[in-house]
Order: structure tokens, then sequence, then C-alpha cells
């Protein structure tokens, strides 16, 4: 797994500060994995690509993050602590290769694959749909039947959608990672999902800001353009601006 330089944070950043979520979520993906075909990776499951991310930050933030999260109960302010290896056992190795999953629900029979980048990326493209959810899931669908014969999957009962979501579920446990939380101050409890994406951006940002006022100053010092100071290694970058600003 790769680690982020200034210089490929500062390109991510730029070209995905006006883009939504799932179009960073794509650039991402390309960073985490350059070398795997663009195909492969906006087919793997939503799970399988949070990994992916999850390693990324680790390799290039560290392996905490940290978010603060309100109480809506008393309105305080909660620290949150994720240990990100502590996600580990629930990791598993990518598999580039999409496959079909298949599920029996009294007389219905599905074959379906996991949602993915692929899926997220033409929902948002689509007229806003009155239940995206739902839309979510039809649309990973590839055949239903009704004993032997083939019905469409708009038909399909809400008992049926309810089964496949829960068999998505538990197939890809880490598309939905969640805690449990509890106020210091009231006790109130509560469940949260940790959307590593959103979190990630934070800190990519954070990251690219910082840089791009490190190379103003060594630039303002020193005279050196942006593409010199870039290439530095971190570690002698640090060093110019301890001269820099003493």
């Amino acid at each position: 797994m790769y680690s982020l330089s200034l210089e490929k944070a500062l390109w991510l950043w730029e070209r995905g500060s006006h883009r939504s979520p799932v179009e960073r979520s794509i650039l991402l993906l390309r960073a985490a994995c350059p070398n795997v075909d663009e195909e492969a990776l906006l087919s793997l499951p939503l799970g399988v690509r949070d990994q992916l991310f999850i390693r990324l930050y680790q390799t290039s933030f560290g392996t905490r993050v940290d978010a603060v999260e309100t109480c809506s109960s008393c309105g305080e302010k909660v620290d949150v602590e994720v240990p990100l290896d502590s996600l580990g056992a629930q990791m598993s190795k990518p598999v580039f290769e999409p496959s079909l999953e298949s599920l029996k629900v009294d007389c219905f029979t599905l074959r379906y694959r996991l949602p993915a980048t692929r899926d997220m990326l033409q929902l948002i493209r689509r007229d806003h749909a009155s239940d995206p959810s739902r839309s979510l899931l039809l649309g990973c669908v590839s055949e239903a039947k009704k004993a032997e014969h083939t019905v469409d999957v708009s038909e399909l009962p809400e008992a049926t959608l309810e089964a496949l979501e829960s068999a998505m579920r538990e197939a890809d446990p880490m598309a939905e990672i969640s805690f449990e939380l509890r106020c210091p101050d009231c006790g109130h409890q509560w469940t949260t999902v940790f959307d590593i994406l959103s979190f990630f951006w934070i800190r990519l940002e954070a990251f690219a800001k910082r840089g791009m006022r490190e190379v103003a100053t060594l630039a303002q010092r020193f005279g050196w353009n942006e593409a010199e100071i870039l290439s530095m290694s971190a570690t002698r970058r640090q060093a110019y601006l301890q001269l820099a600003t003493t």
C-alpha cells in the first residue's frame, strides 16, 4: 500500500475539492491502487473499497482517527477516538474480480452483486430517486425469479428486499462500520456510523493546506519554486523549514 506524498495530496485535494463524495472516492481509489484497472476498482464492494481507504489512511496519516460527536440529548461535545488497528480483524485481502451471489427468500430466487462505487456513481447521476436505498438495492439485482419465472425487480415485495439488504450486510460487513457511544455528561447512548471517506478527506485537506503554507514559507525564504520544494523528501523539507523560521 502506498503512502501519500505531499505532492500527491495536493493533487488529490485540488481535483476533489469541488467534487461529490462519490467522485472523491474514485480519486482516492486510484491513489490507493494505481496499478489496478479502474473498472475493477469501481466494481469493488463498498466495504472492500473502504478497507483500502483505511489502509491508505494508516500508511499516510497514522493508525488513529479523532472525531467529535454531539450528544443529541444534552448538546455536549463528545470526543471519539477510533483506533484503526482495531478494525484489522475484520479486514481481508481485496479481490478485484466481481462475483454474483445467490439468495432464496420464500418463493423468490435472486442473483445479485454487492453494492460498489459504480452503483453510487450511477445513483447520483440519475434524477433524484424517491427512495435511493431501494434504487441501490434493485440496481444490484441481475436476476429475480418467482418459482421458475423471471419477474421484474420492481415487483419484489418489501420483505424480500429486507432479506436482500441483510444478506448484503452479512457478506460485506465493512460497508457500514458503527460504534456505540455514551455521553459522559448525561449518560445518553447512541450509535454512530464511521465514514472513513469523510474523515480521510478532512485529514487530506488539512495536510494539503499545511503543505501549501510550508511551500510558501520555503519559496519566500529561499526562492525555490513549488516543484523543487515538493521534490524534496519530507525530512529534508522539515529541516529547511526549521532553518527558515529560526
